[in-house]
């Protein structure tokens, strides 16, 4: 078999292939993957390129393959924290009326925490001198804004308010104790 034969062939799509045919196909495939991803990888620097190829074969019996989901991408890094930014554990729970929500604070002085409440959700804000902390919390069901209450101790912010069948419009700022 010649290298010519590889190029050029098609058989049957309805009956079975002969040995010869299943090869030249064995060979066409494998080269075509190795044009394929040879093509890919100097497409760009990424060492790896991410894609997927479809292989089809036509009414013909002709082998067609098709290049598809070419992403050239770098992997994602996550962002580097800023030392100067912390972003507070939240752990929230629920009763059939009451909504409390936790939050760790730590290093924050009660002064300097602003919290705003909405019917469904929290903002804090906190700025020391050396830390300053900001977190935005969706609340699983609408609360009552002007029944928060906040208390700030060791470090640690907890917020209770009143479950509401309504979504109250606004938010409230509410002074934490």
């Amino acid at each position: 078999m010649t290298e010519e034969d590889n190029n050029n062939f098609s058989f049957d799509p309805d009956s079975s292939l002969t040995p010869e045919e299943f090869e030249k196909l064995t060979k066409f495939v494998s080269r075509a993957v190795k044009d394929m991803m040879r093509s890919l990888s100097s497409d760009s620097n990424d060492m790896n390129p991410k894609y997927s190829f479809n292989i089809k074969v036509d009414k013909q019996g002709i082998p067609i393959i098709e290049r598809v989901n070419v992403q050239n991408t770098q992997p994602q890094q996550p962002p580097k924290p800023n030392p100067n930014e912390a972003v507070p554990l939240v752990d929230i729970t629920e009763t059939q009326k009451v909504t409390t929500v936790t939050m760790e604070m730590r290093g924050a002085e009660k002064g300097s925490i602003v919290l705003s409440v909405g019917s469904k959700q929290i903002t804090v804000r906190s700025s020391t001198s050396n830390v300053q902390t900001a977190q935005t919390v969706a609340l699983p069901h609408s609360v009552n804004p002007s029944s928060a209450k906040a208390h700030y101790r060791n470090g640690i912010l907890e917020i209770k308010m009143n479950r509401s069948k309504s979504s109250p419009q606004g938010t409230v700022n509410i002074t934490v104790e």
